[in-house]
């Protein structure tokens, strides 16, 4: 058996391997919008893309005109390629059940760990009224992703349901790409 092949072999790829976790990943948001269907709801729902800056950041704010004891959030991901989706997942979720797991030692509360030093969401319902609630000046951080994720373009659009209809929508369209 060729000992020194199979050396050379292994020590190839774990160079190629180390080469590929070190690739400096950039995260481009080129659509971060929000819409009210419902102004009578909120005093304020909005969504700001700051783009002049040296990272870009998103904000949103929200204020409601009446106190939320539940809410479903319906969440749309997808991955586009050449124009056409190429895969999509669609969920709805609890938003009471959303809320309090931000603020848990699980892994939702761990991913959003660092969108919560940005902000002052609610922990729980009901979302009380005439509060405002705003997530400010968040950067996406690269290390908040799995160092092996491929380039990509996706679609992510959350949309709040509130007393069986949509009331509010967020969406986001970015880029992943080396």
């Amino acid at each position: 058996m060729n000992y020194h092949a199979l050396l050379l072999a292994l020590i190839s790829i774990m160079l190629l391997d180390t080469s590929l976790a070190e690739r400096p990943m950039q995260i481009e948001i080129n659509n971060f919008t929000c819409v009210s269907y419902y102004p009578e709801i909120a005093h304020e729902f909005t969504c700001t893309l700051h783009r002049k800056r040296v990272v870009p950041s998103m904000s949103v704010r929200f204020n409601l005109k009446e106190t939320a004891e539940a809410f479903n959030i319906i969440c749309s991901w997808k991955i586009v390629t050449k124009g056409a989706t190429f895969a999509s997942t669609n969920i709805t979720l609890d938003g009471c059940k959303v809320l309090s797991s931000f603020y848990g030692n699980n892994i939702v509360g761990k991913f959003f760990k660092h969108i919560r030093t940005f902000g002052n969401l609610p922990k729980s319902c009901p979302v009380p009224d005439n509060t405002l609630f705003e997530v400010r000046n968040y950067t996406v951080q690269a290390q908040e992703y799995p160092k092996n994720i491929p380039a990509l373009t996706y679609e992510f659009d959350m949309q709040m349901e509130y007393k069986n209809r949509i009331v509010g929508d967020i969406y986001i369209r970015g880029k992943i790409s080396y």
